[in-house]
């Protein structure tokens, strides 16, 4: 027990000397320990091992198995005591923090299904700051394993219960990006069961309802940090975190698209539905309106997996007047791209993106348009909607192959089934055809039969076959 109190009173630099001198027997007969039915003994011995395990000091011990086993039986056996089971959780951050490969310790709490025990004990300890604190940073910890097999990402589905109770709009913005992203990190995994875990609670909504509100945030700490006018003091503390705050909220706003985007990629569409029918599209409308080139690019990322979906998801968006939004914002980021490219400056790989996804958004759009007879999208602003696939095609190259095959094909179904139409074109009525002459479709059309994919070179060839051979032929 001297023993014992020496660690549990010791400052760090004696800390790490006792640690030197610590060998596995020593770190599994403390955790023996623990299992003894003495609480007083049990609290000393957590305290120790808190200590010994900090950040820095962790890496320099040794949790095998057996040693995880005994802490998850003594948390299991002391579930219902607040005090040992807070130092407990708070020892498994500890230890978990170094959540590389080399760090078997985290594996092991998974596969004793930590979490699935977090999730029983957290409801009643909601109320307990100290206690949702390290439990959200184990989760944290947790999340950012760098798993090696994709059965243990299973594990983590319990998590996404836990982190739907702090998604509280008037939370600490530090807290709630950090929880955010944590989401995020999951969805990264590309797990069919997280994805329809988080639509099953709902996050989706949690997260829609929080955006408004950071923009509101953002606007105020704005307002705050311009009522002095001209007289603002750059070099004090208090803009310096104005200023931080603001770009937390930004961060978060950011997170939040990502994570939308990222739950309808799913090919079967029911994920994209469960958006939808949740208000996406009028969400995405109020989105828009950002003056972010990076959150224009991520609602893009979302619109453009919605029109991979189906014909009466295309529609919902059509008729919640959010193609015609895009169209608007499409015609700003067509001219940002044309000035930005001149300098390639550093907003112009996120522009570039953002125009990716338009391009996306209006291949699919027309291709289902026209095989769906959703005609009413491509009569409008068909011009500007023209003008961007033919610059997608421009500046594009055989890198964003999928890409440049959906362009082409919309174009081509355009050419065949959108002959009649009207092109206003700065007070001309240009036909389909002469519209894209004189926007330099054969020039691009001649590129693009240069490049290695064969696939590409026949789209390029059908398309020039179809609107070009005839004019060669007259010309000669």
């Amino acid at each position: 027990m001297k023993q014992f109190i020496l660690i549990k009173e010791s400052n760090q630099d004696l800390i790490n000397i006792i640690i030197n001198q610590i060998d596995y027997k020593f770190l599994l007969s403390m955790t023996y320990l623990l299992n003894k039915n003495n609480k007083k003994l049990s609290y000393d011995i957590l305290y120790i091992l808190i200590n010994l395990s900090y950040v820095d000091n962790g890496e320099k011990l040794f949790f095998d198995e057996q040693i995880i086993l005994n802490i998850a039986t003594f948390l299991g056996n002391n579930k219902n005591d607040p005090t040992l089971l807070n130092s407990g959780v708070w020892l498994i951050k500890n230890i978990t923090f170094d959540n590389s490969q080399s760090n078997k310790a985290t594996e092991y709490f998974l596969h004793y299904n930590i979490i699935n025990f977090f999730e029983e004990v957290y409801e009643r300890n909601l109320l307990n700051n100290n206690f949702m604190s390290n439990l959200m940073s184990c989760l944290w910890n947790f999340i950012n394993y760098k798993f090696k097999d994709s059965k243990d990402i299973l594990n983590l589905i319990p998590s996404i219960k836990i982190i739907k109770t702090q998604l509280r709009p008037n939370l600490q913005p530090d807290l709630l990006n950090k929880y955010i992203y944590t989401l995020y990190i999951m969805t990264l995994y590309k797990s069919i069961d997280i994805f329809y875990e988080m639509c099953n609670c709902k996050i989706h909504k949690e997260l829609m309802n929080i955006y408004p509100v950071c923009i509101e945030n953002i606007d105020r700490i704005n307002f705050k940090i311009n009522e002095n006018g001209p007289k603002i003091d750059y070099e004090s503390e208090s803009y310096k975190k104005n200023i931080k705050t603001i770009e937390i909220y930004k961060n978060i706003c950011l997170m939040i698209l990502k994570v939308l985007g990222k739950l309808m990629c799913l090919e079967d569409g029911i994920l994209t539905q469960t958006l939808i029918d949740s208000g996406i599209a009028k969400f995405l409308n109020m989105v828009l309106q950002s003056h972010d080139i990076r959150v224009i690019k991520n609602a893009c990322f979302c619109i453009s997996n919605i029109c991979a979906g189906t014909c009466g998801q295309i529609s919902n968006l059509y008729d919640n007047n959010t193609l015609f939004e895009l169209t608007k914002v499409s015609k700003n980021i067509y001219d940002a791209l044309e000035f930005n490219g001149k300098f390639k400056n550093e907003y112009y790989n996120e522009i570039k993106d953002a125009f990716r996804e338009i391009n996306f958004v209006y291949s699919l759009t027309i291709l289902n348009s026209i095989y769906n007879k959703l005609v009413p999208f491509i009569k409008y602003d068909n011009y500007i909607i023209l003008l961007i696939l033919l610059k997608g095609l421009e500046i594009f190259d055989e890198r964003n192959k999928d890409l440049l095959e959906l362009i082409l094909e919309s174009i081509n179904k355009l050419i065949i089934f959108d002959q009649t139409d009207k092109y206003n074109d700065m007070n001309d009525n240009l036909s389909l055809v002469q519209f894209l002459e004189k926007y330099g479709l054969k020039e691009i059309l001649e590129k693009i039969k240069t490049y290695k994919s064969i696939k590409l070179v026949q789209k390029a060839d059908k398309i020039y076959d179809s609107i070009f051979s005839d004019l060669d032929s007259k010309n000669i």
